[in-house]
């Protein structure tokens, strides 16, 4: 047998194990090295007859490549340099020359590299060194390689922080010196008081899941009870509490201060090898540094997540208290929470004790569902989704609209006012379906060019989420906030079709949600007394669906939440509860840890004063509102007393001349012929006197709160008012380039209102109309009236197509002296007094209007109904 020695470079303990399976049978001898330190270290102090290194071992610091190294150091040693596929292009322009390259790791490609890389070595065979050392019994000779692996392995540690790392590394070092076919370590799981493999080498998948057992059970759980090594052999296979078969294995205890913190193993599944006391000697010594480097880790890990909880709340609190708006405070409560936990939702609720319910405040969705959890959403109960599904067209379901009860319900308790349905376009059937929701009905709707592009995104984040692992990546995290952008919602979920079912399967819920007024979707709290205790007493909620001590409100939040476990705070301010906030996991059933509950706690408690202020700000600048009300009241009030006595100055003034006016041009017409063109000019004017001292009069009505008492209602003809308003100003305004359009039919049933009132509004309308259509191309006011059967009413448009109403005055134009005419071209006055009109004749007028699409103002008047 040769007994030629390899120095195995590689970070990758994989290549180290699968050259010593391809060329063990040879009688060669492998030294392990696990970083470029170690490499130089090991070349250094000992003679190989061969190096394999893997090309992308490199210097952390400067960068140097480990082959390049040994290449120019030892040039009279053959080299294997082992390149994997996925990092052939990041090492392109640093590779080192030579005559043997491996690209592969089964043991063909190996055995036949190796054999070619030392055909023509020809120093003569060493015999192995050996080195005096103690053991667990005797003195014992271990060769030198065995001392170089557990040094290197001690170096290797000191250099490596990380828990998973070190453990990785320890069972690749037992089994290399074992020569076993696994190794793995067993650690204890606090909260089952169950031993798991947390780390492992040479075991398949399928095996290693199944690997649990008691830790007071089978003979891991014996190592770890009385922390002494185990051995068993040499009498055929083994049955493992774990329905595993082994034909040997060694078992020592990883201790730390005396006390089993774990179980360092190594089996023989397919070898009929059994482990000696030699053995046991070198994996006792193995686990003594394996102990210390796992405390270190662990102590790292522990500072690590302290200094990360310490930042989180740093962070919260800046964040939290970086507004005093209650619809930024709330949802901001929730983001820091899901960071700082780790969760995937939370949630803010408000306490009625009055009516003893939880009322949703605020909401932050990050939600990922694990495979199998996922909510389901059955579309043959939802009509409306169901049909955007089946004709693949983007819907707009709003709950104050729509006749479907499912989908009104299921609006309700999602606490949104309005939902977006979005098919997600497959090639026979839809994919999925994004649902975007509105906690307040929506002012726009996504245009079919926007909704393209929607469902395209949509379509790239499912597909992105399955290929990751259905991970949420900060990519997914982008296109949501894009796609929530893109639609004006709150929140978003995406959802695939089950392929055989009519249903639709949840995979993500993104975004965050403030409301100004409570939702529909509230706790009744009369129904689960366990929940009102947990407020009364300020204990917590730490639950989850698999528990044992589940409790029926925590079920229901549960169920509303979507979740698998759930941390509940009470949110207390000066001693009192205010509400509760919610953390959710909807990936596993767990029970939250005391440093989670206290990291909550801490945010929670900073959370409740910046609350406290943000209300109080609230309040104030509400307060500051109702004052600034008030004030404006009582100036219009006094402007519209001055006006009274100003009107009744210039009633006086005015009516005398009218009074003059309106005799003399009776008496003319007394003298005139009839059908003269006299005549009518006499009548004109007689008519427009009459109607100027009409207006006087109602000038007068309209700056009393009373109204006007001296004349009663009477029962009108609508028709004729319209028709003698515009044919006194149609030639004014047709002066202008304006037409006029009238669609009015010959009669409609008469309303009950004060003589002259109406044609005040016709006048007041259609001269509001013409002053915006003036320069306008194509300008035309339409005038239009009919009656509806159903209401009982008459309904009288006034439209134009001029550049219509900006949306941010549409609530003031009623409001009194409110104009947007330069000083001393109107009034304030006109559209309040037809408000007034209307109110008196039980009536109303409202006004619709978007940006150069006109103005279209709205009258209706009861038919034979009155003030």
């Amino acid at each position: 047998m040769d007994s030629r020695k390899i120095l195995v470079a590689s970070g990758d303990y994989e290549l180290i194990y699968q050259s010593r399976q391809a060329l063990t049978d040879l009688g060669y001898t492998f030294m392990g090295a696990y970083s470029h330190h170690d490499s130089v270290h090991v070349a250094k102090n000992a003679q190989y007859d061969a190096f394999l290194v893997n090309m992308a071992l490199r210097d952390r610091e400067s960068g140097e490549f480990t082959a390049r190294h040994l290449r120019q150091h030892y040039p009279d040693t053959p080299l294997i340099l082992y390149t994997p596929e996925e990092v052939q292009a990041s090492i392109n322009g640093h590779a080192v020359a030579s005559d043997y390259n491996l690209y592969s790791l089964d043991d063909a490609a190996i055995r036949q590299t190796v054999l070619q890389a030392l055909h023509h070595f020809t120093a003569p065979l060493r015999t192995t060194q050996t080195m005096h050392l103690r053991g667990r019994d005797d003195a014992e000779y271990w060769a030198v390689e065995e001392v170089q692996i557990l040094l290197a392995l001690t170096r290797s540690l000191t250099e490596v922080l990380d828990v998973n790392e070190v453990l990785n590394r320890v069972v690749d070092a037992a089994r290399e010196l074992t020569s076993a076919d696994e190794a793995m370590i067993l650690l204890p799981d606090g909260a089952t008081n169950e031993l798991y493999l947390r780390a492992r080498v040479g075991m398949d998948e399928a095996n290693a899941r199944n690997f649990r057992m008691k830790a007071d059970d089978g003979s891991a759980g014996q190592v770890f009870q009385t922390g002494l090594p185990l051995s068993v052999g040499a009498r055929g296979p083994l049955k493992l509490k774990t329905e595993y078969f082994v034909n040997a294995l060694l078992y020592v205890p990883i201790l730390l201060k005396g006390q089993t913190i774990g179980v360092l193993g190594v089996n023989n599944v397919r070898r009929q090898d059994v482990f000696n006391s030699h053995h046991e000697a070198l994996l006792l010594n193995l686990a003594a540094y394996a102990a210390i480097a796992i405390e270190n880790a662990r102590i790292h890990g522990q500072s690590v997540q302290r200094a990360r909880e310490l930042k989180a709340l740093v962070d919260a609190s800046q964040a939290i208290n970086a507004s005093l708006s209650l619809d930024r405070t709330l949802p901001t409560i929730c983001e820091q929470l899901v960071r700082a936990l780790s969760v995937n939702h939370a949630e803010v609720y408000q306490w009625s004790r009055e009516e003893n319910v939880l009322r949703p405040l605020a909401r932050f969705y990050q939600t990922i569902w694990r495979p199998g959890s996922e909510p389901t959403l059955l579309i043959n109960q939802y009509p409306l989704i169901r049909a955007a599904l089946r004709e693949q067209r983007p819907r707009l379901v709003r709950a104050e609209r729509t006749d479907s009860v499912p989908e009104r319900a299921y609006l309700h308790r999602a606490g949104a006012a309005a939902m977006l349905v979005l098919p997600i376009p497959g090639d026979y059937h839809p994919f999925g379906a994004l649902l975007a929701f509105y906690a307040h009905p929506p002012r726009f709707v996504p245009s079919a060019e926007t909704c393209q592009t929607l469902q395209f995104m949509a379509l790239d984040l499912l597909v992105e989420h399955i290929d990751k692992g259905r991970k949420l990546t900060q990519r997914l995290l982008n296109i949501a906030a894009q796609i929530n952008e893109l639609c004006g919602s709150d929140w978003c979920e995406f959802s695939s079709t089950v392929p055989g079912t009519d249903a639709l399967t949840c995979h993500l819920a993104l975004g965050k949600v403030a409301w100004a007024q409570a939702p529909t979707a509230i706790v009744n709290m009369n129904d689960y007394s366990d929940l009102v205790e947990v407020l009364e007493t300020q204990n917590l909620i730490n639950q989850h669906l698999e528990g044992d001590t589940l409790t029926a409100g925590v079920h229901a939040l549960l169920e509303l939440t979507r979740g698998q476990a759930l941390l509940g705070l009470p949110l207390v301010y000066r001693g009192q509860t205010q509400g509760i906030v919610l953390c959710v996991d909807s990936e596993s059933s767990r029970v939250f840890p005391e440093r989670e509950i206290e990291l909550a706690r801490a945010v929670v408690g900073q959370a409740a004063s910046a609350l406290e202020n943000a209300r109080l700000l609230h309040d104030l600048e509400e307060s500051l509102v109702q004052l600034e009300h008030a004030q404006s009241r009582l100036i219009q009030a006094e402007r519209l007393s001055a006006m009274g006595e100003l009107a009744a100055a210039v009633a006086h003034q005015v009516n005398n001349p009218l009074t003059t006016i309106v005799a003399d041009a009776q008496l003319l017409m007394e003298k005139t012929q009839r059908d003269t063109f006299q005549y009518e000019t006499l009548n004109a004017i007689y008519r427009s006197g009459k109607r100027a001292s009409a207006v006087s009069r109602r000038l007068l009505a309209a700056v009393r709160p009373q109204g006007n008492e001296e004349t009663p209602p009477r029962l009108i003809q609508i028709i004729p008012t319209i028709e003698d308003t515009l044919s006194l100003v149609k030639s004014h305004i047709e002066r202008d380039g304006i037409r006029i359009v009238m669609h009015l039919p010959a009669e409609l049933p008469p309303v009950l209102v004060v003589p002259g009132e109406l044609e005040d509004v016709w006048l007041n309308l259609v001269l509001n109309a013409h002053d915006a259509l003036v320069g306008r191309p194509n300008p035309v006011i339409t005038v239009y009236a009919e009656y509806d059967h159903d209401a009982d009413v008459n309904m009288v448009t006034v439209t134009d197509n001029g550049p219509g109403i900006p949306e941010t005055i549409l609530t003031d134009i009623f409001k009194p002296f409110f104009t947007t005419k330069p000083v001393g071209e109107g009034t304030g006055l006109g559209l309040h007094i037809c408000r007034q009109v209307m109110q008196r004749a039980g009536g109303q007028i409202f006004v619709e209007s978007a940006p150069e699409h006109g103005a279209r103002f709205v009258i209706t008047l009861p038919v034979q109904k009155g003030g």
